[in-house]
């Protein structure tokens, strides 16, 4: 048996029963690589095997599962990555292949203490529950991810299509949301598209979207940042015909940001909704900055068209501004 310091590199995969494992003694951490390349290996056992066994692994050294889903359409099925250690101290990497990313209309959980996801596209999927949804330990990365033409079709109170959560009291949370999409997303009854639901000492320290589309999606409110102290939209092209609201802040310890691109909201209460959970003093929220950008919101908004051709730019899996 080897010792916390070896690292153990496994590729699975469709090509035989027999997993390939490489070792490699100079790096203090165990890897494992599971390649996806059709539904039916969402069903297969050596997913849920390999992550049972980076968990164990994780209990002595930092280690890392990476999923890597080939390119096709993903379906009538779920992926639950959850690891219940407490804390965690597993890495998940959750990407797409290079190339035409994959399709998913289904439901993605992943519990770690780090998280990346990578190149993958959410498209034309009917749930209702949340279609993605994180709890997040230390970080989370998204990066080359678009969420496009999907519907929330359960009228639940404050249920999201993008869900982000702190988990495992481990203190504040890094999260960057960068080169994805949200374009054309419905959400049925109320609800934010993207909603954080963080109680001390899970608060997200920092919360940053750079170089990212928000634009046509059917709701009431666009993100909700719930307990984060620095919101940061950089580059950000936001077009919202439909939403009340692109950004709820609840709390007075929560600063935004908009530096640079475009910000077009019509929604009857503008760019920010100031509204607590308790009864807050309005002169008590922290003003929001804008740098490089005037926004255009209600009436003036209204003129506004949605640009076109966006959905297909994003199931493409191109960067936005490409």
């Amino acid at each position: 048996m080897m010792g916390p310091t070896a690292a153990i590199v496994a590729m699975f995969g469709c090509s035989g029963n027999s997993p390939q494992v490489m070792q490699n003694e100079s790096i203090e951490r165990a890897v494992q690589t599971v390649r996806i390349q059709s539904n039916e290996d969402l069903n297969g056992l050596f997913l849920q095997a390999a992550l049972k066994e980076q968990i164990a692994a994780s209990r002595l050294a930092p280690a890392t599962l990476e999923v890597i889903v080939g390119p096709g359409v993903y379906e009538n099925a779920s992926i639950t990555l959850r690891d219940s250690s407490n804390p965690s101290n597993l890495e998940v990497i959750f990407r797409g292949a290079p190339g035409t990313p994959p399709t998913l209309k289904l439901p993605v959980q992943i519990h770690a203490a780090r998280i990346r996801m990578e190149n993958v596209v959410y498209a034309d999927a009917a749930i209702s529950s949340e279609l993605t949804t994180f709890t997040v330990g230390e970080s989370l990365h998204i990066e080359g991810v678009a969420w496009v033409g999907n519907t929330r079709t359960e009228e639940a109170m404050g249920s999201p299509l993008v869900s982000i959560r702190g988990g495992y009291r481990t203190g504040p949370k890094q999260i960057t949301v960068k080169d994805s999409w949200f374009v054309g997303n419905a959400l049925e009854g109320t609800g934010s598209l993207v909603q954080l639901h963080t109680v001390r000492p899970d608060i997200v320290s920092s919360l940053r979207f750079t170089n990212t589309v928000f634009a046509d999606n059917q709701c009431s409110i666009v993100v909700a940042p719930e307990f984060s102290e620095a919101v940061t939209f950089e580059q950000t092209h936001v077009h919202e015909p439909h939403a009340d609201a692109f950004l709820w802040v609840r709390n007075a310890v929560t600063k935004t940001h908009f530096d640079s691109g475009q910000l077009v909201v019509a929604g009857k209460e503008g760019v920010v909704r100031y509204r607590g959970t308790d009864p807050i003093d309005p002169d008590a929220f922290q003003p929001v900055k804008f740098t490089n950008l005037k926004p255009i919101v209600g009436a003036a908004a209204e003129g506004q068209g949605v640009p076109s051709g966006l959905a297909v730019q994003a199931r493409s899996g191109a960067k936005p501004g490409r």
